[in-house]
């Protein structure tokens, strides 16, 4: 792959780009978290027994999901023109299929209605249609 006008290898120009976007989007998530606490008067739940272990699983889940999206940078100029366009929606399709696999085996989704199962199925469903589209019009160019 073809370096940056400023001689930066591909992975690492997107990941210039990345990084701002991640920030922006952290900045904004808990500016409004921030807001939602202090209208609903529900900072003191961070006290609640329990608190700890939920907010270092949340933890963990965002450095999971931003190493993800870090190897992701990494790998994508290897797909060469269609890394972005064809990678990243199957990058993103996966993750969400993965995530949802795993609410339903820890039983997230008990209690919630069969409507929402079935669309919450055939959004899964999409996707992995989705992913397949994107394979088979890569492979007849």
């Amino acid at each position: 792959a073809a370096q940056s006008p400023f001689g930066n290898a591909p992975w690492q120009a997107s990941w210039t780009t990345t990084v701002a976007i991640l920030w922006g989007g952290a900045i904004s998530s808990c500016l409004y978290c921030a807001w939602l606490l202090t209208r609903n008067n529900t900072w003191r739940n961070f006290a609640a027994p329990g608190a700890g272990s939920v907010l270092l699983i949340a933890l963990l889940m965002a450095l999971l999901h931003n190493g993800a999206i870090y190897l992701f940078n990494l790998g994508f100029p290897r797909l060469g023109d269609l890394g972005v366009p064809v990678g990243y929606p199957t990058f993103m399709s996966l993750a969400i299929i993965v995530g949802n696999v795993h609410g339903f085996r820890t039983g997230e989704w008990t209690g919630a209605s069969r409507q929402s199962i079935a669309w919450v199925l055939f959004g899964i469903a999409a996707l992995i249609a989705g992913v397949f589209v994107l394979a088979a019009g890569n492979a007849m160019s």
